[in-house]
């Protein structure tokens, strides 16, 4: 299941989290189209900022039966990655309001 926590970040449904199934993201288009991109030569971070927009599908059971729910999310967000010789790894990951 989902993480409730980041659901409840982008301002989802939250009112019966034990009746929610079948949860689905969807990001809508490239995020990265628009990034903007820096690089801190002391830390070796490089910093990307940008916005998006997701989707979340999933069932909520009311009264015995699953109903399909959609929300909607966007935003901005900035990522702080670092190049570890193979490959970009996530340091933080946050949403900018």
């Amino acid at each position: 299941m989902a993480d409730f926590n980041r659901r409840a970040q982008f301002h989802l449904p939250e009112r019966h989290p034990g009746s929610t199934k079948n949860i689905q993201w969807h990001l809508s288009g490239d995020p990265s189209t628009a990034t903007t991109v820096s690089f801190d030569g002391a830390t070796g971070i490089i910093q990307a900022a940008g916005d998006f927009t997701m989707t979340l599908d999933y069932d909520q059971r009311l009264v015995g039966k699953d109903h399909p729910q959609h929300a909607k999310a966007s935003g901005g967000f900035q990522a702080d990655l670092f190049w570890d010789w193979t490959k970009l790894v996530p340091v933080t990951i946050s949403r900018r309001i």
